[in-house]
């Protein structure tokens, strides 16, 4: 008989579990037993996909008034088997076929929990081997944990063909999960205690764990090839001298004399006999280069501390220096892959169709790109260009931009009015974009200062500055055409700065016959009437007037070369000769903006030959050096007012090292942060990416107002936003304490993607090779100083940071992860104060300290380092076989060997 559809088993499935008012009151059982569709729909529940998670549903039980604690399917199936009104081997069989299919971990609970209510004897279990094999090998964990538990009984009851257990074993050793691995090595373990003839078969079988990322879980596979290492073949003692290199810590030591114990044909090549037969889930791994990571280093440098015990603050990094060293030293190969260069920025916007495009696309799409396109393409318009689509796009996401929501969006409202200008309906600009004539909140927002600068300027009113106050210059004029075809119309393409991106895209050149001051002799008229100076004045505001495009500045000084807002000094001399030639000043903030991009330790000698205003502070700011970076402070933040729980976040405040040369400049490094959390203004920057962009060249800054929403993924478990980690990589500048703290903090995230996130931003720092604090230490010994204040003062979580520094491991950054390890467990592994001098006294049990000296293990293993690290002796002296004291005796030994 075909399956009922399954509306109809849905319809059915409902009526059971919200019945009538007159059935409320009774139980889902008796619903089930008088239920005259039955034997008809019953199978379909599990036969289609899809029921799972209504029969998980708790149920609410009328004669308590209360809610059921588990689903109440189960328990009414095993009732109706147990009265014969369900036949017992159909059901079971469906309920293994059912798992067997799979579905989510959720759905498949009430189909778990009937197995166990059936109870199913050891001959029901042995006639379905096979398929709980299959579900042992790939179901969800609490799945296949039953069905492990279903062979080992029929294993036990010796029903168990030895070749289901070799075939299932590979794969399950190779699963994530550490029970089932473990588990299934004690089996092969168990088996080949009794199995004498196969006995190196099953233990050959136990290599497949060595691919596990635990390295208690290859531990316990070494442990269980060591019992029965007199039963390996020739063959197989060679496959396990071979994969010894993928095992961490000391356990390639101990396959090494495992090799020597089984034999001289395992000392020897491979045996002439035929081809080395690889153990079933064992994957042949080619000869590992000399000088990769996980290669033992030929010497060791052997380092005595300087202190007995662990020292804090600043002078764990002198302390602890020599452990740096030996890891340096170690004789590790390059780390897997290079920095990735930073992408250039694409070429400039080249007509007003694709300047509406890219407007419409921003409030989807908002990034740093984008915005930067943005505002350079809205001067490049000409009064002659066809304006008719902006008009569609300012009809269509103008009320969007103007109206005002919480948070505020500046930018959006500053580009509504220079849209409303563009197209010829004039608005006050100062009403839109509000009186802000400085920052007051996060850097982001110097970029709506700019649009706010850009629509003054296209409103014909300029911007409120005297003759003398001239900041950014433009580039290369770059008009557009309306039609998009970009020819600019009279515009040559041929001007000065030929190694600007922007030049050969239909922009104006240097002689362009109608756009260009004086092409036409209108140029020249209005500088007859403003006395030669080709400026039109009215009161204290100041309008340049060039004809070529409607904001009389043809380019921004500002755009950057580069898309993470770096800017190439070379571009912007090339910007301010331009606009020396032609007679033009750059709009104020404009230029102010570009000096925050230019890179550090520019020559100055790069602006010989620039007189005007804007060049001689060009000079001056290179002279200065430029932007100084702020003195970074920490700062412990409370929960909440009371501050009764302590601090629960470490975050850090700004303080400008000099008197800002630039308007904005106090403002871009002044951060005082509040003592609440709750309260913190790094909640509210707009656009993390514009803010990266507006500080490319002082990453410091940029983490130190990005931290809070960084540390929300650690400490208040909140998801999302780590992906600006690697962006903050790619900036440059000294890594202080806001960048050590917001790698922490991002190494501790509760959100799978955004650890990896910061992983990435981990190695690209790591390649980088010059990422180093102020005082000159690796940032590795930083970042390890903080996660351990981090993790013993309960603000993250140490299991989730190892998890992130293993994969860093596996990435192949093995040095910078072992400076990071051996920093800071010193500090995690210390006792309390009072407790120092008592020996006896355990170090802080906290959840993942074992993992975390698993991990050191690994590392040590890879780099080769020989040190000693203060606190941990005293764990590996403890009595006991905890998972920690067997840790910090691998660690131990690994360190002194």
């Amino acid at each position: 008989m075909p399956l009922p559809s399954e509306a109809v088993v849905r319809g059915w499935l409902t009526d059971l579990f919200r019945p009538a008012v007159a059935s409320r009151r009774s139980r889902l059982v008796d619903r089930l037993r008088d239920n005259p569709y039955l034997d008809l729909l019953f199978p379909a529940l599990f036969e289609l996909d899809g029921f799972g998670r209504e029969l998980a549903g708790k149920t609410w039980d009328a004669r308590t008034g209360a809610w059921g604690t588990n689903p109440e399917f189960p328990g009414a199936v095993v009732a109706l088997v147990a009265e014969d009104r369900l036949d017992r081997t159909t059901v079971l069989d469906a309920t293994v076929r059912r798992l067997l299919h799979g579905d989510s971990v959720a759905a498949l609970r009430p189909f778990v929990m009937l197995h166990d209510g059936l109870q199913p004897t050891v001959p029901e279990l042995a006639a379905r081997a096979d398929d709980y094999a299959r579900i042992l090998m790939t179901a969800p964990s609490a799945v296949a944990t039953l069905a492990q538990r279903a062979l080992r009984a029929v294993d036990d009851a010796a029903l168990l063909p030895l070749d289901t257990l070799l075939e299932v074993s590979g794969p399950v050793l190779a699963r994530p999960e550490k029970s089932l691995v473990k588990s299934q090595l004690s089996w092969l373990d168990k088996v080949a205690h009794r199995s004498g003839t196969r006995a190196g078969e099953l233990t050959a079988t136990a290599m497949a764990a060595f691919t596990h990322p635990a390295l208690d879980i290859q531990d316990h596979a070494v442990t269980v090839i060591e019992r029965h290492v007199a039963h390996l073949d020739p063959t197989t003692a060679v496959v396990l001298s071979e994969v010894a290199h993928t095992l961490g810590a000391d356990l390639p030591a101990r396959i090494t004399r495992l090799s020597a114990a089984s034999g001289p044909a395992a000392a020897s090549s491979t045996p002439d006999s035929g081809p080395i037969l690889v153990p079933r889930g064992v994957a042949p791994t080619p000869p590992r280069p000399s000088g990769s990571p996980t290669c033992s280093a030929p010497e060791r440098a052997v380092v005595t501390p300087t202190v007995a015990s662990a020292p804090t603050g600043s002078a764990l990094s002198v302390a602890f220096a020599p452990m740096v060293g030996a890891v340096a030293s170690a004789g590790v190969g390059p780390l897997v892959g290079a920095a990735a260069p930073v992408a250039v920025m694409p070429a400039p916007i080249g007509s007003v169709v694709e300047l509406a495009e890219e407007i419409g696309a921003l409030p989807y799409q908002e990034t740093a790109v984008r915005w930067e396109r943005i505002v350079a393409a809205l001067v490049a318009v000409r009064p002659t260009d066809d304006v008719a689509v902006l008009r569609t796009v300012v009809g269509r996401v103008g009320a969007d931009f103007e109206r005002v929501v919480w948070p505020p969006r500046p930018h959006f409202t500053s580009l509504y009015a220079a849209m409303c200008h563009l197209i010829g309906r004039p608005v006050d600009v100062e009403r839109i974009t509000g009186e802000t004539p400085l920052l007051r909140t996060a850097p982001d927002r110097l970029l709506a200062l700019r649009v706010a600068e850009v629509a003054a300027a296209l409103s014909g009113t300029g911007t409120p500055t005297s003759a003398d106050s001239v900041t950014p210059a433009g580039d290369e004029a770059h008009t557009m055409d309306g039609d998009g075809d970009g020819d600019g119309d009279g515009g040559s393409g041929s001007g000065s700065g030929s190694g600007d991106q922007n030049a050969g895209r239909g922009y104006d050149g240097a002689g362009g016959a109608d756009s260009s001051v004086g092409g036409d002799g209108s140029g020249d008229e209005a500088a007859a009437r403003n006395g030669g100076s080709g400026v039109v004045t009215s009161g204290t505001r100041r309008r340049q007037d060039r004809p070529g495009t409607v904001a009389g500045v043809p380019v921004l000084m500002a755009t950057p070369t580069l898309a993470n807002g770096s800017l190439d000094a070379g571009t912007l001399v090339a910007r301010l000769r331009r606009a020396e030639a032609e007679g033009w000043e750059p709009l104020p903030l404009d230029l102010e903006q570009a000096l925050l991009r230019l890179p550090r330790g520019t020559d100055p000698a790069v602006t010989d030959g620039l007189t005007t205003a804007a060049g001689r502070r060009l000079a001056d700011w290179l002279a200065g050096d430029g932007l100084t970076d702020p003195v970074g402070v920490r700062v412990g933040q409370t929960a909440d007012r009371e501050g009764s729980g302590g601090v629960a976040r470490i975050v850090v405040s700004l303080v400008p090292a000099r008197a800002g040369r630039l308007s904005v400049e106090e403002p871009l490094v002044t951060y005082d942060r509040f003592p609440v959390r709750a309260f913190d203004r790094g909640r509210w920057v707009l656009n993390a990416e514009v803010l990266l962009a507006t500080l490319p060249h002082h990453r410091e800054v940029s983490a130190a107002w990005l931290l809070s929403g960084i540390a929300a993924q650690a400490d208040e478990d909140r998801r999302g936003g780590g992906e600006i980690l690697p962006r903050l990589a790619e900036c440059s500048g000294p890594i202080g304490p806001a960048m050590s703290l917001a790698l922490a903090y991002g190494l501790s995230a509760r959100d799978d993607a955004d650890r990896v996130a910061a992983v990435d931003a981990f190695l690209a720092l790591a390649a980088s090779g010059d990422s180093r604090t102020p005082a000159g230490e690796p940032f590795t010994v930083a970042v390890g100083r903080d996660l351990a204040e981090l993790a013993n003062g309960g603000m993250v979580k140490l299991n989730r940071t190892v998890l992130a520094l293993a994969d860093a491991h596996h990435g192949g950054a093995s040095q910078a992860v072992g400076e990071l390890v051996f920093a800071m467990l010193p500090l995690v592994l210390r006792p309390a104060p009072q407790e120092a001098s008592d020996p006896t006294v355990p170090a802080p049990a906290q959840r993942g300290l074992a993992d975390l000296l698993e991990l050191g293990s690994q590392v040590a293993g890879a780099i080769g380092v020989r040190a000693e690290i203060p606190g941990l002796a005293v764990v590996a002296q403890r009595r006991g076989s905890s998972r920690l004291v067997k840790e910090a005796r691998r660690l131990q030994a690994m360190l002194t060997r």
